[in-house]
């Protein structure tokens, strides 16, 4: 006489289930094979921590070293730093990356202007499309010293200016005020490619009493800007090799 065990009958059940849902099961597949190869196959690579690893022994071929890795590392002189902050720099994507999204996603989500929303989800999901490779190559060839897409715009810059050399320091002023009164201007530092904020600095207009006027005021700024120059002020030193100048309308 067969008898039929407890075992037997969850197996049947198993392979009744697989049966009749097998199409939800073959979708299921490919994140099972993905969190496999990229997840759970890998973690046979970290018994290297305690081998010493020649990669012509491969894994299996090289020496067993135990803890002498760890002994090695925290006998270190920066294993303090460096522990502390990989720890901190966990701690900061648990506390940011985590909510972030979330409070982003509800901003979002009270827009009311579908192209504008549109916009905004593209253009916040476009960067994690790109590849690390693709994006440090765009960064070279917008930013390569030598044929950088930048450096070639300030090398046309320099010849359509006849400066013998790519312009290093730039200065760009500006005049504004708040209904003729409280008249301002404001120098604009960039060194290079990058805003200077240290250089950054900020005008009272002094010889114009509630009376706008953008080429009197301009003129006022560039000559205390000079004037210090020739007081030979750190603030105001080197003279730049551009200036952009906002006269603005009289």
């Amino acid at each position: 006489m067969l008898t039929v065990t407890k075992e037997g009958t969850a197996v049947k059940k198993v392979i009744r289930k697989l049966k009749n849902d097998w199409q939800i099961y073959l979708l299921l597949l490919p994140a099972v094979l993905y969190l496999f190869l990229f997840h759970y196959l890998p973690i046979y690579g970290v018994q290297i921590a305690f081998k010493n690893f020649l990669p012509v022994r491969g894994i299996t071929g090289s020496e067993w070293v135990g803890w002498k890795h760890f002994q090695n590392f925290f006998q270190s002189y920066y294993w303090k730093r460096l522990f502390a902050n990989t720890l901190l720099l966990n701690l900061y994507s648990l506390l940011f990356s985590f909510p972030m999204p979330i409070i982003l996603a509800l901003m979002m989500n009270q827009l009311t202007r579908k192209k504008y929303k549109g916009f905004l989800q593209t253009t916040l999901c476009a960067p994690h499309f790109i590849s690390t490779v693709v994006l440090a190559g765009m960064l070279y060839l917008f930013l390569s010293p030598t044929n950088g897409l930048i450096n070639k715009l300030l090398e046309a810059l320099g010849k359509m200016l006849s400066l013998e050399a790519p312009p290093r320091r730039m200065e760009s002023y500006d005049i504004s005020n708040t209904g003729g009164s409280d008249i301002v201007a404001s120098m604009v530092v960039y060194s290079g490619t990058r805003p200077l904020k240290s250089a950054y600095r900020r005008f009272r207009i002094k010889e114009l009493d509630g009376h706008p006027d953008d080429y009197r005021s301009m003129e006022e700024v560039l000559t205390r800007r000079m004037t210090r120059y020739m007081e030979q002020d750190k603030k105001f030193m080197p003279l730049p090799d551009v200036m952009l100048i906002d006269g603005g309308e009289q």
